[in-house]
């Protein structure tokens, strides 16, 4: 419960310190504001293991945040602007939000196999809601596990695939690309998707990187429709939405 208390004090800290970024001429440094958190961090009476695990999840919220920070460019369309005489439609930005998840929920769970009917109240082992709009809609939703390397696929990878197919979201698994953390962006993190098939993890959402098998259907899989199609291909994704509303403003 203290590890979780501490936590939360993190995430109030870190959304006083952004609270300034409206502020002219402030820039958002990412990288000041994780040393800030983990000196904050390194004075609580927590054991190391416990500090170590809550800076993956920051380092992960942060990169999150930085990729939304993206979006605020004016040049990439957040403004109006004039071409010539013709005023420009207002086209607000995408909006990539991380939310944390803290505590356990009570999922109840009725499955049928080989021996019948039974039912469980499995544990929901993810760390954030990942979500991602724009002014045409919205992708499915992710919910990410954050862990420090490459995982191994468990029991424990099914059941959480089984519940987030069963509640409409997709589940992935997110480790740094390397053991120092830039904050360049969602692009600094690799994301896996548990595959019920072949028992591994996928580089891809909608069919398996390995056995080519429907992880999920394409209707919330595809890079239109979820987070996770948009995860996969993210700077191509920007180049298309910004991309394209540069183009028609050339035109006009």
């Amino acid at each position: 419960m203290e590890c979780m208390q501490v936590e939360k004090r993190i995430y109030k800290r870190i959304r006083s310190e952004l609270s300034s970024f409206g502020e002219e001429d402030q820039e958002l440094d990412m990288e000041s504001l994780y040393q800030k958190v983990k000196e904050e961090l390194e004075g609580e009476e927590l054991g190391e293991d416990e500090i170590q695990e809550i800076m993956q999840r920051i380092s992960f919220y942060l990169s999150a945040l930085s990729q939304q920070k993206m979006y605020f460019d004016p040049e990439v369309g957040s403004e109006e602007r004039d071409v010539g005489a013709k005023e420009v439609e207002y086209f607000p930005p995408p909006w990539f939000l991380p939310i944390p998840l803290l505590g356990e929920g009570a999922w109840l769970f009725q499955l049928k196999d080989d021996s019948g009917v039974k039912r469980e109240v499995p544990k929901i082992e993810v760390d954030f809601l990942l979500n991602y709009a724009e002014s045409s809609g919205f992708a499915t939703p992710s919910l990410i596990r954050v862990v420090s390397d490459n995982p191994e696929y468990t029991d424990v990878s099914f059941q959480q695939w089984l519940l987030s197919i069963r509640i409409g979201f997709i589940y992935q698994v997110a480790y740094p690309k390397e053991a120092k953390i830039g904050f360049n962006g969602i692009e600094d993190w690799n994301f896996l998707t548990p595959c019920p098939h072949c028992e591994s993890f996928s580089e891809t959402v909608e069919n398996c990187s390995k056995c080519g098998k429907q992880i999920y259907p394409h209707s919330i899989s595809s890079n239109e429709s979820s987070i996770g199609g948009i995860l996969q291909n993210i700077q191509e994704i920007d180049t298309e939405i910004f991309g394209n509303r540069k183009g028609e403003e050339e035109k006009d």
